[in-house]
């Protein structure tokens, strides 16, 4: 069942809902998933770290999206790009999920409600973000820079 395909765009269309916890099972081979500009509503789930190993974009940007994104993020080490902006996402653990994706290249957070300090995360990290390029976060409750 849908075991060989590569990508999944369905993105800028009119899919309303909650993203239901077994969606994505059988998505083993997944490399690209984006269901964004959609209505999609409620907080990813925790089956979001069963998405494929093998996903390299994730867009879940322009839905109606809440909550802290799940920890299980962190299991999809081949992600590259992760954009999550324009919803209404909480909390600050994406900041620890992040490092422990050392292939993203672009993250799109911009435009959500994430709160707390943006930690130094080049610094901290190690070699774990070495490839990151671009990183957004504008439009969030941050309340503090790193100490540089």
């Amino acid at each position: 069942c849908m075991k060989q395909l590569t990508s999944l765009l369905l993105n800028d269309n009119r899919f309303s809902g909650v993203i239901h916890p077994g969606w994505g099972h059988y998505l083993s081979n997944i490399r690209d998933i984006d269901l964004g500009g959609n209505r999609l509503e409620g907080s990813l789930p925790d089956s979001i770290q069963n998405w494929g190993q093998s996903l390299e974009l994730l867009s879940l940007r322009d839905n109606l999206l809440t909550g802290e994104i799940p920890m299980g993020l962190q299991k999809l080490k081949k992600l590259v790009e992760l954009q999550l902006d324009g919803n209404i996402f909480t909390g600050s653990n994406i900041f620890e999920i992040m490092t422990s994706l050392p292939q993203l290249q672009l993250v799109t957070l911009h435009a959500n409600s994430f709160t707390g300090s943006i930690p130094l995360l080049l610094q901290s990290s190690g070699d774990s973000m070495n490839k990151l390029e671009e990183l957004w976060l504008n439009d969030n409750f941050m309340t503090s820079l790193p100490q540089l």
